[in-house]
């Protein structure tokens, strides 16, 4: 499937026989972090994420296509030190592969003043996905975009009235 540049990622109402005021945020899963730990995720699953809010998002213009930028709500993380315990638990109303090209960079690094590569500004696209889950790629030649990320809108669920069988799963297990 060929990359959207301005793809949305779904539906902003939540899902059909939802109120109209359920919270929906917009959340980037970095890919790193994904392949590492993450469990596979589809649309329509029920999740329990570490979300930590965007303060700052000069990167989403880095990654994403422009038009995102203040758009996405929520950064997911698994792996910084704020992260002991996932504090949302949502339903994934829709996923989009996030890709972008790398390039060299102003920045040098090491004793040989190697030049850096990083995201090139505006190359940023979107693939709609069902799943996340995505085949290891060959490694890209240069120019070539690269699987940098993801973007899901999640519907959020109280964590208080989080549906039974999510709930089950989601609490802690007592060792013997």
């Amino acid at each position: 499937m060929e990359p959207q540049q301005e793809h949305a990622p779904g539906p902003t109402g939540g899902r059909a026989g939802t109120p109209a005021a359920a919270e929906i945020r917009t959340v980037y899963l970095e890919e790193w972090q994904w392949a590492c730990c993450g469990d596979e995720f589809a649309i329509g699953s029920e999740v329990r994420w570490h979300l930590d809010e965007v303060s700052d998002d000069d990167w989403v213009a880095q990654l994403l296509p422009s038009s995102f930028t203040g758009r996405v709500t929520h950064v997911e993380n698994h792996h910084g030190p704020e992260s002991a315990e996932e504090n949302t638990a949502g339903i994934v109303l829709s996923i989009s592969a996030a890709l972008c090209r790398y390039g060299p960079t102003e920045e040098r690094a090491g004793p040989h003043q190697t030049v850096v590569q990083g995201p090139v500004p505006g190359s940023g696209v979107l693939e709609p996905l069902h799943t996340s889950r995505i085949d290891p790629p060959d490694e890209p030649g240069p120019g070539e975009l690269t699987h940098v990320g993801y973007l899901v809108e999640l519907e959020v669920v109280p964590l208080r009235s989080a549906p039974r069988r999510l709930w089950s799963r989601l609490r802690p297990r007592r060792s013997r």
